[in-house]
């Protein structure tokens, strides 16, 4: 979902194809991004398969290529260690300014 300048993916991230949710994702978004904007990537994905992983990852390498300033924004529920540990590699491992939010759970 896209408002404004923040672009909001959040769920079990279980696509039947990841590539073609990505693929589809990418499309949509080179439509609307500006290249001169600064957004901001807000996660929420307490589940996701490895192929949605690697989607993420190229999708966090488009945000850097095709916008000027993208930040990320991370959100895990307190007591989920996975969502936090996938976090907090994916904010080593990419080259984005990266913020780990924990959201209270329910």
């Amino acid at each position: 979902i896209m408002m404004g300048n923040i672009v909001s993916i959040e769920g079990r991230g279980l696509p039947e194809n990841s590539i073609e949710f990505f693929k589809e994702l990418k499309g949509k978004l080179k439509k609307e991004l500006k290249i001169k904007e600064i957004y901001i990537l807000d996660l929420n994905l307490p589940h996701f398969s490895t192929s949605f992983s690697k989607g993420l990852s190229n999708l966090f390498k488009f945000f850097k290529e095709e916008t000027k300033n993208t930040k990320v924004e991370w959100k895990y529920e307190q007591g989920d260690e996975d969502t936090l540990e996938y976090g907090l590699d994916y904010q080593r491992l990419i080259n984005l300014p990266f913020k780990i939010i924990k959201i209270p759970s329910e």
